[in-house]
């Protein structure tokens, strides 16, 4: 199934996929991450019944503190801080 997660094409193998399983192939573990479904927050209670559908776009932010050089959001490593939009 084909979805867009932050703006890109990803496929996701399972049949009916949660947020739960796609935040688990990103390698996130849920801790400071925040879920909006076709421009929708999704709760953090809500991941393991969530399902995605075919088209859906998801957004995932990673949110990062403290005085690390490196920002990683939804597993994309970023070396500028700097946010347009």
């Amino acid at each position: 199934m084909r979805i867009t997660v932050n703006q890109k094409p990803f496929e996701m193998e399972e049949e009916d996929p949660t947020i739960e399983a796609l935040l688990s192939r990103k390698g996130l573990t849920g801790e400071s991450v925040v879920v909006a479904v076709d421009g929708e927050i999704v709760h953090r209670e809500e991941w393991k019944s969530r399902r995605l559908r075919e088209g859906d776009e998801v957004e995932l932010v990673h949110a990062v503190a403290g005085g690390s050089d490196e920002l990683v959001i939804a597993g994309e490593r970023l070396s500028s801080r700097l946010f347009l939009g």
